[in-house]
């Protein structure tokens, strides 16, 4: 069964992500998904390119990096579940970011791209078994369980969708 992790589960810098969610993570997960989907859906061309500063991200790459990120923490949960031993390497998200050109993408397909992945990290969750959350993998050099990463994307998107709101659009 899945259930919250405790603080050695996870980074520690993670915690101020994990502790924005409820217990029924997947709930929450399945909700986050409607609601951010509908926000995207919501945007103008002009508010997807804006930036608050100019040395802040614009909403395009906002949305880009959770992407980002949700494709990773479900890569390295699939990868622990699957009995991965190495350490997986971190990732730098301004590295990221300044390697990727969101130009051409429009709002149908940064809906589509967060729908789907989304989708994609809620589907494989429900598949693995509850004896699978127990597991602990290694990843950026910390020890983390398999339970931790749905709170952690949780976590994450509750993160940058309030300050989208508050400081954006």
């Amino acid at each position: 069964m899945l259930t919250r992790p405790n603080d050695s589960e996870f980074a520690p810098f993670q915690k101020i992500y994990i502790d924005t969610v409820g217990d029924d993570v997947m709930s929450e997960l399945s909700q986050q998904r409607e609601d951010f989907c509908n926000y995207i859906d919501g945007l103008t061309d002009e508010q997807l390119d804006y930036k608050y500063s100019e040395d802040k991200w614009s909403i395009k790459e906002v949305i880009v990096h959770i992407i980002d990120t949700e494709r990773i923490f479900a890569y390295r949960a699939l990868s622990f579940c699957r009995g991965e031993k190495e350490n997986l390497p971190g990732f730098d998200q301004d590295v990221y970011m300044s390697n990727v050109s969101v130009d051409h993408m429009d709002k149908e397909y940064l809906y589509n791209f967060f729908n789907i992945t989304r989708y994609s990290s809620l589907i494989m969750f429900k598949g693995f078994r509850d004896t699978d959350w127990d597991i602990i993998g290694k990843a950026s050099n910390y020890n983390m369980s398999v339970r931790s990463f749905p709170y952690m994307l949780a976590g994450h998107l509750n993160h940058h969708f309030n300050i989208l709101k508050e400081r954006y659009v």
